[in-house]
């Protein structure tokens, strides 16, 4: 009987002590819980906000991160391709349709050249862990509201190149062109297209002296219909024509007049491109021009000087890097140390509010030994049922936990100097300054992104650049 008593006493004693150590795991898991898991906010992705984006206008994306508060969630803008510039960023907390709180950072690019692009990935640091979160592709298109309507010539024969061979070429409005070369007696076939037209609403063209001109053939766009409202930057066929020139000599195309309509809602008279036609003598072999002189037809001389970084308005008097350098040395020892001291003072002679000490990393590790020094008290007095002595250190170990969950949190957020400067709301040279933050204080950096750093400090925060903080490490 006795025997059976002392059994079921050690397995109430082994359960209990179960249930004890499933509390403190979910205690220290619920400090740093997440919705997600760990592969899978790996696995998140950074999505547009819209499937077509414009040339010269901002064009969103979203990253969302359930059950991870904002001050948690940390990203780095990998560099950008030359045609895409970063305009500005902002976090948010949300709460889903549970109810659950988690972040959202979104972030807008402009983009110069229109096509499909995909962003190198993005860097983060979500609850202390790093990730590489890719964006989703997006697509970019002319921006209908800023270009007007262009018309374009494409021969189809007749046209031949330096060396003799029959070529077909396309003339761009407003850029570069060689002369022509084509043979008498043999007519030269041309397309006019347009491009960035909802619809043409005439075309009309002069007789020219001492040459045939016809039009073999007229398109939709030309029937007085909407060529529709979904924009798109392909040429639309216009008409066909052909033109015989009699005598040889070099030859301006006939003039051809369109108006059309752009997606903006502008009317307009369209001009042709400007063009030159040398005829030959249809016995002769077309003679070389210039032609290789000035085959460009496109120009890709479009280099912006880079941005202007807004000075820096500093007190040269108060050294704030050395006060960057005290607050790293105070963080790696242990509290009430000597840096610390000299910092407090530093920080007083300069003016500067400051009652925030820094965690220290070795109390840290001290109060992790600590914990698992207690926690196995904790068993051994439970196994040899001294209930008493297991509650109370039960009750310093939960306190360990708290004081080393509040360590951590200050240990793992990017912290630094702010030496004074334009702090704006977007990372942008033009932008007036938004938040006023005293010199020398010390702020909390969230992001970065290029040559832009976006720091918090009492609940505000802003864009600075890269030379208007120092870092604590």
């Amino acid at each position: 009987m006795e025997e059976s008593v002392i059994r079921a006493e050690k397995q109430f004693s082994y359960r209990l002590l179960i249930l004890y150590s499933v509390f403190c795991i979910f205690f220290t898991t619920q400090v740093y819980a997440e919705k997600l898991s760990s592969p899978e906010i790996g696995r998140l992705r950074i999505i547009p906000l819209a499937a077509v984006g414009f040339t010269g206008q901002n064009c969103g994306f979203r990253l969302t991160v359930p059950g991870v508060s904002p001050k948690d969630v940390r990203t780095t803008l990998p560099p950008l391709p030359e045609a895409v510039f970063f305009e500005s960023s902002k976090r948010f907390d949300y709460v889903d349709a549970e109810g659950d709180h988690g972040t959202q950072i979104e972030y807008w690019f402009s983009f110069a050249e229109p096509g499909s692009v995909i962003l190198p990935p993005l860097e983060a640091v979500i609850a202390g862990h790093h990730y590489t979160l890719p964006f989703d592709p997006v697509r970019i298109t002319e921006n209908p509201s800023t270009v007007d309507p262009v018309v374009i010539l494409r021969f189809l024969s007749g046209i031949y190149g330096p060396k003799g061979d029959r070529i077909q070429q396309d003339i761009v409005a407003g850029q570069k062109h060689p002369v022509l070369q084509s043979k008498l007696g043999e007519p030269v076939v041309f397309t006019v297209c347009i491009r960035y037209a909802v619809r043409v609403l005439n075309v009309d063209w002069e007789l020219q002296k001492d040459s045939l001109f016809t039009e073999l053939k007229q398109y939709e766009i030309t029937e007085k219909q909407p060529g529709g409202t979904v924009f798109s930057s392909q040429e639309m066929p216009v008409a066909d024509f052909q033109w015989e020139p009699l005598i040889t000599g070099t030859w301006h195309l006939p003039v051809i007049k369109i108006s059309a309509s752009a997606f903006n809602g502008m009317k307009t008279e369209l001009p042709l491109p400007e063009c030159d036609v040398s005829v030959q003598p249809s016995a002769m072999r077309a003679e070389k021009t210039t032609a290789e002189e000035d085959s460009s037809l496109f120009a890709y001389a479009f280099l912006e000087p880079p941005d202007e970084i807004p000075s820096v308005k500093q007190n040269h008097s108060i050294d704030y890097k050395e006060i960057a350098e005290l607050r790293s040395a105070e963080r790696h020892s242990f509290p009430f140390s000597r840096a610390g001291k000299i910092r407090h003072q530093m920080e007083l002679r300069a003016g500067i509010v400051s009652a925030e000490k820094e965690a220290s990393i070795p109390l840290y590790y001290c109060c992790l030994f600590l914990a698992v020094t207690i926690g196995i008290c904790i068993i051994v007095f439970f196994m040899k049922h001294r209930y008493a002595s297991t509650v109370l250190f039960a009750i310093i170990l939960f306190c360990f936990l708290v004081v080393m969950a509040v360590m951590h949190r200050k240990l793992k957020t990017d912290s630094g100097i702010f030496a004074g400067g334009m702090v704006t709301a977007i990372p942008e040279k033009s932008a007036a300054a938004s938040v006023e933050i005293p010199e020398g204080s010390r702020v909390l950096i969230l992001e970065k992104a290029g040559n832009w750093i976006y720091i918090e400090y009492n609940d505000a925060g802003g864009w600075i650049t890269k030379d208007c903080i120092y870092t604590i490490q």
